[in-house]
């Protein structure tokens, strides 16, 4: 199943970004379209400045229910550095998380249901 197509635009619009500054940091982010990839593009300024440190885009809407596949597959290219995905159902109680490296050219990237780890407000959060 294909959760997100990012050739169409209209897929990117329903996403948005929150940066540090939600904390008094000063990063900066955008997602925009990319026509010439046929992707979402997201890019920024990650500063450790005010206690900050972090840049995120997020998609807040329902998507299926994703019980029946074991993972989550990303077709990603970027900057060689180190990404986060997390997924929430319930931020009150979890978040769960599993980070990946991305390299500078496409690649597909597997993540394991069952290898994201839980943590709450930013602590691990093993009995979520």
């Amino acid at each position: 199943m294909n959760l997100f197509d990012f050739s169409k635009q209209a897929t990117v619009r329903d996403w948005h970004t929150q940066n540090d500054t939600v904390m008094g940091g000063v990063s900066t982010s955008q997602v925009q379209h990319s026509s010439e990839e046929n992707a979402a593009h997201f890019s920024g300024e990650v500063s450790l400045e005010n206690d900050g440190g972090f840049a995120q885009i997020i998609f807040d809407k329902d998507i299926p229910n994703l019980s029946d596949y074991d993972g989550i597959e990303l077709n990603v290219k970027g900057d060689g550095k180190t990404y986060q995905l997390r997924l929430e159902n319930n931020p009150e109680i979890a978040a769960y998380s599993q980070s990946f490296a991305v390299k500078d050219d496409w690649h597909s990237v597997h993540l394991l249901f069952a290898d994201f780890a839980a943590s709450h407000n930013g602590e691990p959060a093993p009995d979520a």
